[in-house]
């Protein structure tokens, strides 16, 4: 599925994302760690095809 439209609260340029939420590493929080890693990968992956 090809993304039609984006919607964010923080500009693009010029800000750097945030780390808001620190998961600690057990029970259900080591699972959110995954996601927010796997979630990174996933932007960091389409910012390079982006700008490349």
């Amino acid at each position: 599925m090809k993304e039609t439209w984006r919607q964010t609260s923080i500009p693009m340029m010029g800000m750097e994302r945030q780390n808001l939420y620190q998961p600690k590493d057990t029970g259900f929080e080591r699972e959110i760690q995954k996601r927010l890693e796997y979630w990174a990968k996933l932007r960091e992956q389409r910012s390079r095809q982006r700008s490349g």
